[in-house]
This record gives C-alpha cells, structure tokens and sequence, in this order.
C-alpha cells in the first residue's frame, strides 16, 4: 500500500509542478496589480533603560511599548512629525485630512514581537525615492523625536535601528520564493489528491482525454 502510494505521489509531481508554477505566475500578476511598486523597511528594537526589572517585568513593558509604537504610528500627529523633517514634501499627501490619513494607513505594514520589543515598518509607494525618503523620515523621527510616540516622559525608554531601510521592489524575492513553493506545493497535493480518490474511489478525472 505504501509503495503504491509512493509511486502515485511521484506520477503526480509533473503535472503538480506545471500546475504549481501556473499558479504562481498567475500570483505574481496579481501581487504586482494589488501592490505598489516600491517597499523600504526598518528594523527597530524597543528597550527600557530603566534598571532593576526582573524578566517578567522587563518582557510586559516591552510588550507594551512596542504595542504602543505600533498604535501611534498611524497617528496623524506622527504622521505630522514625519512631514516636519522635510524629507517629504506636504504636497505628497493630500490636502483632505481623512484622505492624508487613509493614505498614510495604507502605505504603513507593521511586523512585531512583542516580546522582546521587536518592530519592523516597511513603506509602501510608486515612486522609489518617494517611498525612500519616507522610510529615512520615520526612522529619523523615531531615532531623534520618541516623544512623538510615548509622550514627554521618555527618559526610560530608547527606540534603537536594528536595520534599515531597505528599499526593494515589490512583489519582494521572499514574497516570491513563498508564492513559488506554496503553489507547487498545492500543485502537487491537488493532483496527488484527485488520483488516490479516483483510485480508491474509481472515479473518472473529468479532464482524463481517455474518457
């Protein structure tokens, strides 16, 4: 029994991996239709610098400041701060302050571990000096202006740059390598799948040109 699956499950590979590589062609005009063209991202580490925490402690209030720093970001008033440091020009937003306000949202991707106060923000646009100048402005305003986010009292708290920014194109290599191999993968089930219930079942594959 297992040999004659072994040997159904190789039978399948061809037509699974032709599949698989259709529908990530087929993916990837739609990432670049759905996505803009262009993502910068950074990398950031949210500490306390006050002393005589205990692990638990220390793993809450990080939790908790990079809950916060992921919330204010989307901020008008952070938004505000970004625009300040005159690396991006007002006229970039709209005027409308909702439509500035849903544009920042959407240009905005967050990634984080609150445990240990891991935060990654990537950037979105169509222009790539665009979208590059906006990335060093964030990091700029987090680097040098944390009040913008945890308020005055920020003496305990540092935000420091792990990485970054990175420009890069969209869809990225890593979204594309996942697309890849998530769809031979599906491929190759899908069509292992359909054979073992027609051999179990003796149901006949409606694309089978014997039929």
């Amino acid at each position: 029994m297992k040999k004659s699956l072994f040997k159904l499950f190789v039978s399948s590979l061809p037509k699974g991996i032709l599949i698989g590589l259709f529908m990530a062609l087929a993916g990837s005009g739609v990432l670049f239709l759905i996505q803009d063209r262009y993502r910068s991202s950074a990398d950031f580490l949210v500490t306390s610098t006050q002393g005589g925490q205990d692990y638990y402690t220390a793993t809450r209030s990080a939790e908790y400041m990079s809950r916060v720093l992921s919330e204010v970001l989307y901020s008008e008033r952070f938004m505000n701060a970004i625009i300040e440091t005159g690396k991006v020009s007002d006229a970039y937003f709209p005027q409308d302050k909702k439509e500035r306000l849903e544009m920042w949202a959407q240009s905005l991707s967050i990634k984080r571990n609150s445990e240990i106060g891991f935060v990654s923000v990537s950037v979105t646009g169509k222009n790539d000096r665009d979208v590059y100048r906006l990335s060093q402005a964030l990091v700029q305003v987090l680097g040098t202006n944390s009040a913008v986010v945890f308020g005055d009292d920020v003496s305990n708290i540092k935000i420091r740059l792990l990485s970054g920014p990175i420009l890069e194109r969209n869809p990225s290599a890593s979204q594309f390598l996942t697309l890849l191999i998530t769809s031979v993968v599906l491929g190759v089930f899908g069509i292992f799948s359909a054979r073992l219930i027609r051999q179990e079942f003796a149901l006949p594959l409606m694309y089978d040109p014997r039929q």
